[in-house]
This record gives C-alpha cells, sequence and structure tokens, in this order.
C-alpha cells in the first residue's frame, strides 16, 4: 500500500501541515514551529515571505483532505501545543506532593 499525502483535519488552518506530519510520522507541533521559523526567516528577504505562504496556499488548494480522519476541535489542538507533561492523564488534579502526603485521622489536641 503507498502512502498518500493528505491534508489532517487536526488543524489549525487548512491541515498542510498536519499532513505533512502524519506523512511523515513526526509531531504536527515541531512541523509547525519549523513553518513559523522559515517565514521568519524568508521574512528577512524583500518578497521572501510568499514563497513559504505560497507554497503552503498551493498545497492547501491541491491536497484532499483525510477521508479516513475525525475532525477535531481547536481546543484540543492547542493544547497539544503547549503540552509540556507527557503520560499525565488530563484529570489527575493532585500534584506529586500531595500523592507523597499521608492523611492523618487520629490526631487529637491536647492543651500543653
Amino acid at each position: 500500500m503507498t502512502k498518500k499525502l493528505y491534508r489532517s483535519r487536526k488543524r489549525l488552518l487548512a491541515g498542510v501541515l498536519g499532513g505533512i506530519a502524519d506523512y511523515f510520522k513526526w509531531p504536527a507541533k515541531y512541523v509547525r514551529l519549523a513553518f513559523v521559523i522559515i517565514c521568519l526567516g524568508a521574512s528577512f528577504f524583500p518578497g521572501g515571505i510568499l514563497l513559504p505562504v505560497g507554497l503552503y496556499a498551493l498545497l492547501a488548494w491541491l491536497v484532499p483532505l483525510n477521508p479516513h480522519q475525525d475532525n477535531i476541535s481547536w481546543v484540543d489542538i492547542i493544547e497539544s501545543l503547549y503540552s509540556f507533561q507527557k503520560d499525565k492523564p488530563k484529570n489527575e488534579k493532585t500534584s506529586t506532593k500531595q500523592q507523597k502526603r499521608t492523611i492523618i485521622t487520629d490526631a487529637h489536641e491536647r492543651d500543653l
């Protein structure tokens, strides 16, 4: 089976960079960061920003959406961009310090 480049439905704009990340099995946030760095670097040249942005627009027009992927919300994408703690469940609210504490239930007060 041959791999085909699709635009990702886990997208911020058109899904081109997410599709490239899926194609090469790279994390999408690094591909997006590389694109921003390329755009910033190209902006130092006269008209240089037109090349990466034009290429993005061309790929957004030519590359089809992935039919095998479900849509994802913006909130999930933004959380994945700013997720620095790996392997931590989203519902876990206790820190590691709180997990190591023991609860004392049989304590009695005394006047000294």
